[in-house]
């Protein structure tokens, strides 16, 4: 390393060479139409909600119902009208439980603040009205249909995001089950490629869930080297965590109740996966969780039940800032503390039934969690409908920046963001956070030959969930400070989190990146990275592979 000091602190940063292979539910009452050109309108004075919409149907009367949640089980008839607007007088006092759906005939749109705010690619989830096994229903519908769970759902544009509300009265989502999640009789949530799901309580005990699977697809039905691209954050589990997984997924500030296992107990053979990154997570169970044949793993500030029994791997795992590690040996790694870490931010809901963004703050000397049963931890709390820019997928890098030079933080929805110009982070304290592993990508134009996200050399910014993709060749895809960098940030460091950058796998034409990632400025911390030239992608494979897309360097550090 050079004389420049940074510092990259906790990084999971792979580049393998491996050797494998590589719509919501529909309404009962009819067709569901898009919300293009529809509105809803809350009036905090009035404590009324108004609807309108574009003419649809053929009858010219419309019927309007109203849930508490999109999957609620009960919708209750507030009336019809002719004309295409209708305001709701009395909707439920929390403005984001008031679900409307407008029927025409056999069409039926549905309109509610959350889809309008956050649009079609987050899914939200309330047990107050829904039954416990409606939220498990649709996201493995979702696996089924939408290839997010077998190979070519790898190469997918399609991002989603499955949010949870917080339980109340000690229900819980799960639907009830037993044994290994990988079996039917579980009734575990399968997640799929380029799938999240994240708590929206202050804790992780806020959301409790029933049993989790990852299901890897190649051959023999166990091999997990290329299940990538999905993430976990602040739930509980309160059964069985099949999380088989390899690089590009992450799974944070977790509670963990039962028997978890890294290595999935399908199929026949080659029972092994090739890495992955838990951090900030309670396994509270008496049984000491397992990563069976797992080449190697990455876990960073996490309470382990106590005992000696071994917790598998084969190559290269590494315990830090852990409570109850393993032993020191040749495949076990453990490291007493993080010297610094701030963890990842996150969207949950507060005590007023505001949206906001939770931002820890820089932590020293940290072991364990930085959490406990009744406290977020140390951070600040940010209002997300006054400090921050709801990007949706289709919004330009002109959007995004000019909300950027406004003073606005980004908080990418699930998607795929097409850029003809880097997105440029030019103020200290500035946070881009993306959900459902959400992807910046550029596009094949001569005006962007530059990179996708250009980080100024500020004090502060977090850059965190995202996916650095190239359809074009370019120097770089992620860079922080110029070459000439020298500010020391030591005081409010830099923090990189969730970070992908990919080289090929997506195109057909050939991909020459410079350096994926380039860092210049001093102290910065990154939490988990990875950058990967891929080896397998759409196109036929072969030694063309090796030819066709390059990256000089992954991680260049002057």
């Amino acid at each position: 390393m050079s004389k420049k000091k940074t510092a990259i602190l906790s990084v999971f940063a792979l580049i393998l060479s491996m050797n494998g292979m590589s719509a919501s539910l529909g309404f009962k009452e009819g067709q569901q139409m898009e919300q293009v050109g529809n509105k809803i309108v809350y009036n905090k004075e009035s404590q009324s909600i108004t609807l309108s919409w574009q003419t649809f149907g053929s009858s010219g009367n419309y019927t309007i119902t109203r849930g508490g949640s999109r999957l609620a089980t009960d919708f209750v008839s507030l009336g019809s009208t002719s004309e295409t607007t209708f305001t709701d007088v009395n909707p439920h006092a929390d403005k984001y439980e008031n679900y409307y759906k407008i029927t025409d005939g056999t069409t039926t749109i549905l309109l509610s603040l959350e889809g309008q705010l956050f649009g079609q690619n987050m899914y939200f989830y309330d047990r107050k009205y829904e039954e416990a096994g409606a939220a498990r229903t649709e996201m493995n519908t979702h696996f089924l249909t939408t290839g997010q769970g077998g190979a070519n759902g790898e190469w997918s544009t399609k991002r989603q995001a499955y949010y949870f509300k917080a339980n109340i009265d000690k229900q819980t989502y799960d639907p009830g089950g037993s044994g290994s999640a990988s079996s039917p009789q579980a009734n575990a949530i399968e997640l799929g490629c380029y799938s999240h799901v994240g708590g929206l309580g202050k804790w992780p005990a806020a959301v409790k869930l029933g049993a989790v699977f990852t299901r890897p697809h190649l051959s023999g039905g166990a091999n997990a080297t290329c299940t990538f691209w999905r993430s976990m954050e602040n739930v509980t589990v309160m059964r069985d965590f099949a999380w088989t997984v390899s690089q590009s997924t992450s799974a944070r500030r977790m509670q963990i109740e039962s028997t978890s296992k890294y290595i999935s107990d399908v199929g026949t053979s080659n029972f092994w996966g090739s890495g992955g990154f838990i951090a900030d997570t309670h396994y509270t169970a008496s049984v000491r969780p397992h990563w069976g044949g797992q080449q190697q793993w990455y876990t960073r500030n996490t309470i382990f039940p106590e005992g000696s029994a071994p917790m598998g791997g084969s190559y290269n795992m590494v315990w830090q800032g852990c409570v109850n590690a393993p032993a020191a040996n040749d495949v076990n790694s453990p490291i007493p503390h993080t010297p610094v870490i701030r963890e990842k931010p996150f969207l949950f809901i507060d005590d007023d039934g505001e949206y906001k963004v939770f931002v820890p703050a820089w932590q020293k000397e940290r072991v364990g969690t930085s959490w406990s049963a009744t406290d977020m931890g140390e951070g600040e709390i940010q209002d997300l409908l006054t400090r921050w820019y709801v990007a949706k997928e289709g919004d330009t890098d002109v959007e995004i920046n000019a909300a950027l030079q406004a003073g606005k933080n980004i908080f990418f929805t699930p998607g795929h963001y097409a850029l003809h110009a880097p997105i440029q982070v030019n103020r200290k304290n500035a946070i881009l956070l993306g959900a459902g592993i959400a992807s910046v990508t550029l596009e094949p134009t001569e005006n962007n030959t530059w990179g996708c996200i250009y980080v100024d050399d500020k004090e502060g910014i977090i850059v965190a969930g995202l996916l650095m993709d190239s359809f074009n060749s370019t120097t770089y895809q992620i860079r922080m400070g110029q070459e000439d960098a020298s500010r020391d940030h030591s005081a409010n460091p830099i923090l990189l989190t969730d970070i992908t950058c990919r080289v090929g796998g997506v195109q057909s034409k050939n991909i020459q990146i410079h350096a994926s990632m380039q860092i210049n400025s001093n102290n910065v911390v990154g939490d988990h990275f990875w950058l990967w030239r891929a080896d397998h992608g759409t196109q036929r494979g072969g030694p063309a592979r090796w030819l066709r897309d390059r990256c000089k360097t992954c991680c260049f550090l002057p």
